[in-house]
């Protein structure tokens, strides 16, 4: 008699991080700030107003302080399988 064990299979990690950003200005002399939230343990990286910004996971990153105005920042969380998801997000600043 013959036992045969089931093929052993691997499965690919393909889901890509989740991402999102919350953009909070502070008003002129405190620092403006970005609250990302993403996966636990993703990489995330980004711009915004030009001044770059990094961390893992949740975090909350100062991205300086800006006259008024108003674009689009973006960011790139990367998890430990190397899947990243890329986001563009709204900003807008008063004084």
């Amino acid at each position: 008699m013959s036992l045969d064990s089931p093929a052993a299979s691997d499965t690919a990690d393909t889901t890509a991080p989740t991402i999102g950003f919350t953009y909070v200005d502070n008003k002129s002399p405190t620092q403006d700030q970005v609250v990302v939230t993403a996966t636990a343990g993703a990489s995330v990286s980004g711009t915004v107003h030009s001044n770059a910004f990094s961390g893992t996971g949740s975090f909350t990153a100062n991205v300086g302080d800006h006259t008024s105005g108003s674009g689009t920042g973006s960011a790139t969380a990367t998890d430990a399988a190397g899947n990243s998801t890329t986001v563009s997000f709204p900003w807008s600043s008063r004084r």
